[in-house]
């Protein structure tokens, strides 16, 4: 028992070294460091122009996003804070959201709404 807790205590004092550094996660290396930074667009007034006047928005002056899958990369991934979300479906949302000068709105309860017969407004 005692060596068991020994090596655990170990193990523990070593994985705290590598945090921010590369991870496997289902078997991929991610590295969240590098995704950190997060990348940003202008708004863009042609884009803005062409939505609908009466555009109605889930929660005004957000784009809300359904996540389908947390902690699957490159898609999404959490990071260091376990609240961020890091990955191509963080940062896709982001720049659509910032180019329609909108704020991003994320969740992934939306998926199970929508499995169960909710309904996507295309814009």
């Amino acid at each position: 028992m005692q060596k068991t807790t020994l090596l655990l205590a170990v193990a523990l004092a070593f994985s705290a070294s590598s945090w921010g550094q590369d991870v496997k996660i289902n078997g991929t290396g991610v590295s969240l460091e590098a995704n950190k930074t997060p990348i940003h667009t202008a708004k863009n007034p042609q884009a803005i122009a062409l939505l609908p006047q009466d555009l109605h928005l889930a929660v005004p002056g957000k784009f809300t996003v359904a996540v389908a899958a947390l902690n699957s990369p490159p898609l999404t991934v959490f990071a260091d804070d376990n609240k961020t979300l890091l990955g191509s479906e963080a940062d896709i949302a982001r720049l659509v959201a910032e180019s329609l000068g909108l704020e991003v709105k994320r969740g992934s309860h939306f998926m199970g709404r929508l499995a169960a017969g909710g309904h996507l407004r295309q814009i």
